[in-house]
């Protein structure tokens, strides 16, 4: 089988298949923004119950409980740091739902699954680096890939 020659395990093709539903929601609610200015809520709590179900399943797979706990606790965390930045007005309500929501689904780091510094898919490796969780990754990300456009956006209204 082709699989078994690449050497792909199902834990792999069950955490691409997760990032694959995360960057499927998530071109569907850039559409609603851009279309509607909303982001559904149906969509966000949809991927939310799904970043849950998904990590109870890596925890019974892996063995390892701390993959729903984990999911549970980070998914809080990055809610209360969403909802700072939206009640300070940096970010809309649809942006904290939905930021929320990714991060009920990809709250594991690579390491907890293999025990490794690398994590390999289809054969390259990609380092783990950060020492902090990884919906954070997703929260500074957001940020610094703002930051250009908020001081552009400063710079023609000054």
């Amino acid at each position: 089988m082709i699989l078994n020659n690449l050497n792909i395990s199902y834990e792999n093709i069950l955490i691409l298949s997760s990032i694959s539903i995360v960057l499927i929601f998530a071109m569907i609610a850039t559409f609603s923004d851009l279309k509607y200015y909303k982001i559904p809520n149906k969509l966000t709590f949809t991927l939310f119950l799904f970043g849950i179900t998904i990590n109870f399943i890596f925890s019974i797979i892996f063995k390892n409980s701390i993959m729903i706990i984990n999911s549970i606790v980070l998914s809080i965390i990055t809610f209360v740091l969403c909802y700072i930045l939206w009640k300070i007005r940096l970010w809309g309500g649809g942006d904290v739902k939905l930021i929320t929501a990714i991060s009920s689904v990809l709250p594991i780091q690579p390491f907890l699954i293999n025990h490794q510094i690398l994590f390999s898919i289809y054969g390259v490796n990609f380092p783990v680096i950060a020492i902090y969780p990884f919906p954070l990754t997703i929260i500074f990300n957001s940020i610094l890939i703002s930051f250009p456009f908020l001081v552009l956006f400063i710079l023609i209204n000054y």
